[in-house]
């Protein structure tokens, strides 16, 4: 019997943290939104100077669209992430992170130290009501 043995080498990146979290709201004959950021804020499991994951960027938008389902709302989170530091970053491709998939917006190669801005882009629906129950 022939083994063989398969090394894979794992060059970890830099450890992003969330920088700030802000919404921005679209809504229906203008008006006012039904949450507030703050509000929001209490609504998801990130807080600043958090280690930044996906999963909770996940667990985020599935507890706002609760919200709003809760209050008979349909809505649309589109969760934008942008890389930030201070000083201006060289990022492999020449491409700024803003050009990137918003989903992968966070940048393969970054300068350590680098904190993570998320903006959940909400556009709210009007009330969903309920029309004729007909019971035969």
């Amino acid at each position: 019997m022939i083994e063989a043995s398969v090394v894979f080498v794992i060059e970890e990146g830099p450890q992003y943290t969330l920088g700030g979290i802000a919404a921005e709201f679209q809504t229906v004959n203008r008006f006012p939104p039904v949450f507030t950021v703050e509000q929001l804020r209490g609504l998801i499991p990130m807080k600043e100077g958090d280690v930044f994951r996906q999963i909770d960027v996940g667990a985020a938008v599935q507890a706002i669209n609760k919200a709003y389902g809760v209050l008979g709302r349909i809505v649309n989170v589109d969760p934008r992430q942008q890389a930030v530091t201070r000083a201006r970053k060289t990022m492999y491709g020449g491409k700024s992170s803003l050009e990137q998939d918003v989903v992968n917006a966070v940048p393969f190669h970054a300068e350590p130290g680098v904190t993570i801005d998320i903006v959940f882009m909400i556009e709210e629906g009007a009330p969903t009501t309920v029309g004729l129950v007909e019971i035969k």
